[in-house]
């Protein structure tokens, strides 16, 4: 549609004008009042830019609704004087349509003071008013056509005299069509869930002998409405109650006598000008045989106005009827005065948990997929919210609304014609200009402040947080009266995700208050200098702070980002959001690394800031060389040196590559990171350069980080005596700094290369001092890793059930600070421990959990090397398919990774499997398993003869252990276990003793008398059903026997011992059978 042009608007304002201009003199002063409002509307019309349309569509409905109603009520001085005091809700509501377009158009001609854009929140307010308006104009022609129809329906009156030559308005006659359907019951829902407690104890209230009084509250869209119109279908209740059930929404009615009249209409009873009506309903109520039930939807527009007195009263009558149930729904969460409400009182209506959400969004159509349980948490379980993105869900995926929301927030979740119903912001748009916000002050800048604190604010901690605001304790009780904040817990307030969302575009935080909430947050984070080795502190005071600091991590990054969006920022902005930063580092909690990078691009061009931003993009630097950090180090250090003025920055950038690169060779000795080209030399190069800087700077705190990077390359490359010498020196020079931090550090270096020496005591009693330090540090990771370091220490020297206590500590410390890694990697290495002790049952169930863990993360060589060994242990405990199962997933897993020597291993596994398939019924012997076990043997062992060295992913795949085998072993390993399945149909014997005999003569050279006994009896089998090799058959199983039974293993070895019994067990049976056999052949002679 084309533009209206100033010209046009003169145009089609003057027509309107001209005619309220004519119906002035002949009314009351109150009336003119009215025409004259609505003109000056029509005068701004020409000065409107922004939200042209919508504006200028606003201003033409007063216009046109003002002369309606002015008409008819000149039509005669009966109609005048019935107006006449009904008319100030609909002056005061084109009153503030008036004010709000005179702030529009002054706004106009001063961009870019708002810091967000208006043109959407614009929109919203106008709906909200137009809604307003429509709901003000309703109300007003209720009382005046009841008045007109109740004189009509007596024939008292003559209706010429009452409406003079004037027709009912077409808004007039809306109206009355509106009140009749909303006394309807309205029709049953068709979706109901979550609320069938607090259904089942209105009815069982209902249906008791005493009449009930029941106030259903809760904040706009939480399915008050549904739940009463659930209840009035019920059945029990439509037994009881019959045809006496009133259902009357007060969404148009905001007085008690629109009320009074809207029953009156409901209940068909015929009231003249002259009749009380009120009387007359009371007495109809009390006329009726049988139990009556009344339902005010919607009752807040009555009450929460200025006659909320006569609501009251109202209310008070209807509960003294003997034979009269009341249920009110009403926003908010007080309920009037004055009537006896049943006990115990029915709570506010909460939002709806996750599972709940998801059986709502399901069963209004919402589709299904991977990202759901986000979407729907962005909603905070808010009913209106959840169907609205239902609908929008229909034909999208969840995926693409989370994309869609966090760009148009709650813009989104609107449906039709904008209503309470039908748009999440028309609905908050009601609650913000209810007149209970109105009548306080500094409610809605206190609100826009609470919706920048996502995880609330504890009510204790609001007068620190805004010291400057007075009465704030009554501005609190009234939004949560009004259900604009909630209590998730009794002494914490919180306002929920969407009404956050809207509230920050609609009415932005400024203003003085807002910078003492920054500042307030700011001191929480500088608390954190005592866990950072520069201050003192016991154990149990930096454990409160790192859980206060913790607790409040999200509303800090939250405040912390919008102050950042300031046309001008703070140091101590830029100082809070670096030490959060170096918080998150140190505990291993939360992502602020999106937060540092706005920091530097706030700060980086005002000159005060510069050296800050430059110290906060080296310790980015520093954060990139982490696990799952992929950004460009390199960059970041040279960013730091553009930005600092610190002489000494290119010693630290040194020393921060050189940590990464410490960090890279540990992950090539496990077969990661195999394709950066790290030595120990390039490393050890490069921190002695950065040690030359320092050293001649003086810098005593880099230099003893020089030598402790020093100290974790020489452990990190196996040079064991040089990390307990640099170990030593580490401890000394953070001695001299008197940093606790930095000596914990060093004793940790030092005790775990004492465990490396088998030193058991010495690196026991350095790694707990190390983890005290940690502790009263609240360093969660350094605790982690020692844990893990004292299991392995544990495991080495078989205090197994110890074992399990570090490894279980280390999983639920890193599990506290959210990291599913290295929690997996701790279980895992936990349910290796158990194997060793003979519990493979405790085993499996661990290492089933470990593998969810690496499926989330999308790991898939871990998950796999998870699924060889849930194989091996099911293998163990007799589960022969579900172990070959195992095998599959995990082969399928390194196939998808193409990763040829990983697959030519779950090759081998899997023939493992399918040989104890086969054998499972030995009545039915499987020979096509046999077969296809042959095939995968033979795969297997050509990929193993034709490389030059093992994959190092065969590491990971096995990690946290080393994969145990050389490649020579493992050929070894391969002909062996071809060689057991000798009887596979088309092999000759021949070919199974040389494959045998091969991989008898790996393990003769390696000295495995394990393997060398298990070869023997393999080759024995195979040679005693042919008398020409069954004399050395028996000699090979004599060997076999007595070197089985003078094997020496390590206490408590149980896999390995049950290794020994089933060899010896598979020894006698031979013997057995060949002793069996030579009976039967001497039989057989004789």
């Amino acid at each position: 549609m084309a533009p209206i042009n100033d010209a046009a608007k003169a145009s089609t304002s003057s027509v309107p004008k001209s005619r309220l201009q004519r119906l002035k003199g002949a009314l009351t002063p109150a009336l003119d009042k009215l025409a004259d409002v609505a003109i000056g509307v029509l005068d701004i019309r020409s000065e409107l830019t922004l939200n042209n349309a919508e504006c200028d569509a606003l201003a033409l409905r007063v216009a046109e609704i003002t002369e309606s109603i002015l008409s008819r009520a000149s039509s005669s001085k009966e109609m005048v004087q019935m107006y006449s005091p009904l008319i100030k809700p609909l002056q005061e509501c084109i009153d503030d349509i008036s004010m709000f377009l005179v702030d529009h158009v002054q706004s106009a001609f001063a961009p870019g003071l708002s810091r967000v854009p208006d043109n959407e929140r614009i929109k919203i307010e106008i709906a909200a008013k137009d809604k307003r308006l429509t709901d003000v104009v309703g109300a007003l022609n209720l009382v005046v056509n009841m008045t007109v129809l109740s004189k009509v329906s007596l024939g008292d009156t003559n209706p010429s005299v009452v409406f003079g030559s004037t027709t009912l308005t077409a808004i007039s006659q809306r109206a009355c069509v509106i009140l009749f359907m909303s006394t309807e019951l309205p029709p049953k829902p068709r979706v109901f869930h979550g609320r069938e407690s607090t259904l089942k104890s209105i009815i069982a209230r209902l249906l008791e002998p005493e009449p009930a009084h029941i106030a259903l509250l809760g904040m706009g869209g939480i399915g008050k409405t549904s739940t009463a119109a659930t209840v009035l279908h019920d059945n029990e209740i439509k037994t009881k109650y019959g045809s006496n059930r009133v259902f009357l929404s007060c969404d148009s009615v905001t007085t008690a006598d629109g009320i009074v009249s809207a029953l009156a209409v409901a209940l068909k009873i015929p009231v003249s000008q002259e009749d009380d009506a009120r009387a007359l309903i009371m007495q109809y109520f009390e006329s009726i045989d049988g139990s009556v039930f009344v339902v005010l939807d919607n009752l807040e527009s009555a009450w929460d106005t200025t006659d909320r007195d006569a609501v009251e009263e109202l209310l008070t009558e209807l509960s003294n009827i003997d034979n009269l149930s009341l249920v009110i729904t009403m926003r908010g969460q007080q309920r009037p005065v004055g009537v006896d409400w049943s006990e115990p009182l029915l709570p506010p209506l909460d939002t709806f948990d996750l599972p709940t959400s998801k059986t709502i969004y399901i069963s209004n159509g919402g589709k299904t997929g991977g990202q759901l349980d986000k979407l729907l948490q962005e909603l905070d379980g808010w009913p209106l919210a959840i169907v609205l993105m239902a609908y929008q869900g229909q034909n999208r995926s969840p995926g693409q609304l989370l994309t869609a929301y966090r760009a148009e927030r709650t813009a989104l979740l609107a449906r039709g014609r904008a209503g309470h119903l039908n748009s999440v912001d028309v609905s908050i748009s009601l609650s913000l200009n209810c007149q209970s916000i109105k009548d306080v002050p500094g409610s809605l800048e206190l609100l826009s402040l609470l919706c920048l604190l996502p995880d609330g604010i504890e009510t204790s901690a609001l007068p620190d947080a805004f010291p400057e605001m007075s009465g704030i304790l009554h501005i609190v009780r009234v939004l949560e009266q009004v259900s604009l904040v909630t209590r998730p817990v009794e002494n914490e307030i919180k306002v929920l995700s969407p009404i956050r969302a809207f509230v920050l575009v609609s009415h932005p935080p400024c203003g003085p208050h807002l910078k003492t909430l920054e500042d307030f947050w700011i001191a929480t984070v500088c608390m954190a200098d005592a866990l950072f080795g520069f201050e003192d502190g016991r154990e149990e005071a930096n454990a409160q702070i790192t859980k206060i600091i913790m607790k409040g991590f999200g509303n800090i990054m939250s405040v912390l980002s919008y102050a950042l969006k300031a046309p001008e920022v703070r140091e101590e902005i830029l100082d809070a959001v670096l030490q959060l930063n170096v918080f998150s580092l140190l505990v291993h909690y939360g992502d602020t690394w999106e937060l540092m990078r706005a920091g530097i691009a706030a700060g980086r061009h005002t000159p005060s800031l510069q050296s800050l931003c430059g110290h906060m993009s080296l310790v980015q630097a520093m954060q990139s060389c982490l696990r799952g950090h992929h950004s460009n180090t390199m960059a970041l250090i040279e960013e730091a040196k553009e930005l600092s003025q610190d002489p000494i920055f290119e010693a630290q950038g040194i020393l921060v590559v050189a940590a990464r690169q410490v960090q890279q060779l540990a992950l090539q000795a496990t077969g990661l990171g195999k394709d950066v080209e790290v030595t120990a030399e390039k490393v050890s190069k490069l921190v002695q350069a950065a040690k030359e800087i320092v050293e001649a700077e003086a810098d005593t705190s880099l230099i003893a980080w020089c030598i402790e990077i020093q100290g974790i390359l020489a452990f990190a490359t196996g040079n064991v005596e040089e990390a307990i010498s640099l170990g030593e020196a580490t401890i000394a020079a953070f001695e001299e700094l008197q940093n606790g931090f930095g000596i914990a550090r060093g004793q940790y270096i030092l005790g775990s290369a004492f465990i490396s020496q088998r030193k058991w005591e010495e690196g026991d009693e350095l790694l707990r001092t190390a983890l005290a330090s940690y502790h009263k540090h609240s360093f969660g990771l350094g605790i982690a890793l020692t844990h893990r370091i004292l299991g392995k220490s544990c495991v080495l020297q078989w205090r197994l059930e110890d074992a399990i206590q570090e490894h279980t500590i280390a999983a639920e410390t890193f599990e506290s600070m959210g990291d599913v890694a290295e929690t997996a990697m701790s279980m895992r290495q936990c349910s290796h421990v158990y194997v060793s002790m003979g519990q493979p049952l405790e085993a499996i169930e661990l290492i089933s959990k470990v593998i969810l863990s690496y499926d989330r993360l999308g790991d898939k060589i871990r998950c796999a090397g998870c699924r060889l060994e849930l194989a091996n242990w099911l293998d163990f405990v007799g589960l022969y398919q579900e172990s070959l199962e195992q095998h599959l997933v995990g082969l399928r897993l390194c196939e998808e990774l193409d990763l040829q020597q990983a697959v030519a291993f779950f090759k081998y596994g899997t023939a493992g499997s399918l040989c104890k398939v086969a054998f499972m019924d030995l009545s039915a012997i499987d020979f096509e398993a046999f077969q296809e076990a042959d095939r995968l043997f033979r795969q297997a062992l050509l990929v193993f003869e034709h490389v030059e060295h093992l994959d190092p992913s065969l590491n990971v795949l096995t990690s946290p252990n080393t994969f145990h085998l050389t490649l020579e072993e493992l050929r070894g390993v391969l002909k062996r276990d071809l060689a057991v399945i000798w009887a596979v149909p088309g092999r000759e014997a021949s070919e199974s003793i040389k494959l045998g005999e091969e991989a008898l003569a790996v393990f003769t050279k390696l000295d495995d008398k394990m393997e060398i006994a298990a070869c023997k009896v393999i080759l024995a089998s195979i040679m005693v059903h042919d008398d020409d090799t069954r004399t050395r058959a028996m000699a090979l199983l004599e060997d076999a026997f007595t070197m089985l039974k003078e094997l020496e293993l390590p206490e408590g070895s149980l896999a390995l011992e049950d290794r020994r019994q089933k060899l010896l067990n598979w020894h006698r049976e031979i013997v057995t059978v060949t002793d069996r056999s030579d009976s039967n052949v001497e039989q057989l002679e004789e």
